[in-house]
């Protein structure tokens, strides 16, 4: 079963986000126009051939007969075109049928006008027209029938087009889209990089975008603001502060970013969160090439914040460049020659054999597995609140004593000091962490424990650094060592007590891997090596003493901006060292208080039966109008299962 343990603890987050979208434009049907068309030119007679009369008589009454016919044949075409607009707008099949049959009927008398006509041209088709001024008068008369004709023709067809524009208008009013119904609020954009007019001036053109996407009903949040009447946060970069303002102005969505100037390069950071998820939809943080205006930079992010590729020439931007290598050497130098110093002052100060000879008292003993020394105890009150589970987090000034690895995901200068009394002791310490680079953090610590009889002291010195890789195929990834320097002394308060002194030295390895933007795997060898020489004043003689190595590793999920869960383990690498599982969850509320609790236990172990749980809350003030950037007060309480003493644990972090 003990196999089973060795996995790590990796939380995994599915997020799915689905949209549907349907529309349709309803096609034109001209099927009841062409009926009513062919009807009519179905209904339509033939135009009578003009008839050749020898007397006069014989030709009026050939003209008369023929413009009755011709007369009853327009009567029908236009009848016919009367029941075709008819048709076109009730589109009843009994009309249309009456029509056929009056078509029918009128075909007829046509046809009979024509036989008729034909018979009377027959009849006379030898005989020469004598009266020349009467056959003028038929041809005229003739024309301008056929000219009243054609104007029916026309009037009819004009409004059958007319019928079907209506038609046609209609249609399109209906299939005319909607106005978006998604509401989404644009922050102005900002500049890390100082350059805050530049970035303030491109808000209208990346508001101008969105618009063009024809998605959303786009607001600025200043706007919405006035209209409100509430004042605006001076600043709002934190994922939380944007999620709750959005909120409150009522946004389905909310998009935020910022635009920097490096040299003659740009880079735009753009992310999209669903308010109502309190999730990000989509992250995009792009750098132009040289040459490449900012503007079309920021139009490539819009469209790829869309999932439209483009072809623009654009490479993944990581934050603007940071050259800060001098602080780090200069601090690290200070804190460990500070620490060389004070532990070489402290071992010496103490007596041992004349001879100054080391040797190992104790080295034909067993040393334990177990680590016993102070590093080892959960100080600061935000690690202690969640069970000291914090080596998949370690991303602020509480992570010095943690994970080094998470120091390279430190977002800004923070110094932090935190006490605990725990069985007797008193524990302290400071910390301080800065960026060197922008992929390089660093971190220092001091590290006091002592009682208050001053029968024991312990001090540590740290110093560490984490670096990032952001280019590998499975996603960012960051190494940390840390390096501590140890004083330890022991007062003999009776002639039975032990004595003396010590000097050492350890070193830790950490690793990280954000493997999304919600979950980190971490990973800690604690003490590879950690030695001390002890000098022992009671027993005159001097040895040294290894600690014992220990593995942790875990992982962290962020599940909402205001609600955090993490998870580690320590696997044992010797015989007694005991399997300690551990988690806790955070949740913030209203982005100022925050409600922590925890557990922990020893697991496969018989003999042990204990639990340790833990709870505790935070503070956050926003104090950049005031003084540097964030304020944090944390405290934590323990309590075990073995009824030992309870702890008390307050700390402070600010940001600056």
């Amino acid at each position: 079963m003990k196999s089973i343990w060795n996995m790590a603890f990796l939380f995994s987050v599915f997020f799915v986000t689905l949209a549907f979208g349907q529309s349709a434009e309803p096609g034109n049907n001209p099927a009841a126009a062409q009926s009513a068309v062919n009807a009519e030119q179905a209904a339509e007679p033939a135009p009578a051939p003009a008839p050749a009369a020898s007397s006069t008589d014989e030709a009026a009454e050939a003209a008369q007969s023929a413009s009755a016919d011709e007369q009853a044949g327009a009567a029908a075409s236009k009848e016919s075109g009367e029941e075709a607009q008819d048709t076109e707008e009730t589109a009843a099949s009994e009309e249309s049928s009456e029509e056929a049959g009056e078509g029918e009927l009128a075909s007829e008398d046509s046809e009979e006008a024509e036989g008729s006509d034909e018979t009377a041209s027959a009849d006379d088709a030898g005989e020469e027209c004598e009266e020349g001024e009467e056959c003028e008068e038929l041809a005229s008369d003739d024309a301008e029938e056929s000219e009243e004709e054609v104007a029916l023709e026309d009037d009819a067809q004009e409004e059958l087009l007319t019928l079907e524009e209506d038609d046609t208008e209609g249609e399109g009013e209906e299939s005319a889209p909607r106005s978006p119904d998604v509401r989404l609020g644009v922050f102005r954009l900002e500049s890390l990089t100082g350059h805050d007019d530049l970035a303030s001036g491109l808000t209208e053109t990346l508001v101008s975008k969105l618009e063009g996407l024809g998605l959303y009903t786009v607001f600025t949040v200043e706007n919405a603001f006035s209209e409100k009447s509430i004042s605006m946060p001076s600043s709002c970069r934190e994922p939380k502060c944007v999620h709750d303002i959005g909120k409150t102005l009522g946004f389905d969505r909310v998009i935020y970013g910022i635009v920097d100037k490096n040299g003659s390069r740009f880079g735009v950071r753009l992310t999209l969160l669903d308010v109502s998820t309190s999730a990000p939809i989509e992250s995009v943080n792009i750098q132009g090439a040289e040459g490449i205006s900012v503007e079309d930079v920021l139009a490539h992010a819009v469209e790829r914040l869309h999932g439209h590729a483009g072809d623009a020439d654009v490479s993944k931007y990581f934050g603007p460049p940071i050259s800060n290598l001098r602080e780090l050497i200069w601090s690290a130098a200070a804190v460990q020659t500070a620490g060389l110093f004070y532990s070489a002052l402290n071992y010496g100060t103490g007596s041992g054999k004349k001879d100054g000879i080391f040797y190992a008292g104790y080295s034909k003993e067993k040393l334990s597995g177990i680590a016993a020394s102070a590093d080892q105890i959960p100080l600061f009150a935000r690690p202690a609140a969640l069970a000291n589970a914090y080596v998949a987090a370690s991303d602020d000034a509480y992570g010095v004593l943690y994970n080094p690895a998470g120091l390279a995901w430190v977002a800004q200068r923070e110094a932090a000091m935190a006490y605990q009394h725990r069985f007797g002791l008193d524990l302290m310490a400071a910390t301080y962490v800065n960026k060197a680079t922008r992929d390089l953090g660093f971190g220092h610590a001091l590290l006091l424990s002592t009682d208050r009889d001053g029968m024991m002291t312990e001090i540590y010195f740290v110093s560490a650094v984490g670096y990032k890789f952001n280019n590998t195929p499975i996603g960012p990834l960051s190494f940390g060592a840390t390096l501590k320097t140890v004083s330890n002394s022991v007062k003999a308060l009776s002639l039975d007590s032990p004595e003396g002194q010590s000097i050492g030295a350890g070193l830790d390895l950490g690793f990280m891997w954000e493997m999304s933007d919600r979950i980190r795997y971490g990973l800690l060898f604690r003490g590879v090596p950690a030695v001390n020489s002890w000098k022992n004043r009671a027993a005159s003689s001097h040895y040294y003493e290894a600690h014992p190595t220990t593995l942790t590793m875990g992982g962290s999920y962020k599940a909402t901006y205001s609600s955090f869960f993490i998870a580690e383990g320590q696997i044992p690498l010797y015989e007694d060292q005991p399997w300690i599982m551990a988690g806790g969850i955070e949740y913030e509320f209203f982005r100022m208080i925050a409600l922590r609790v925890g557990l922990q236990r020893e697991i496969l172990n018989e003999e042990s039966n204990w639990w340790k749980i833990t709870g505790g809350t935070g503070f956050n003030f926003n104090t950049e109008p005031i003084w540097g950037k964030s304020l944090a007060l944390d405290m934590a309480y323990e309590y075990n299962t073995l009824h030992l003493f309870p702890v008390i644990n307050a700390s402070i972090r600010v940001g600056f």
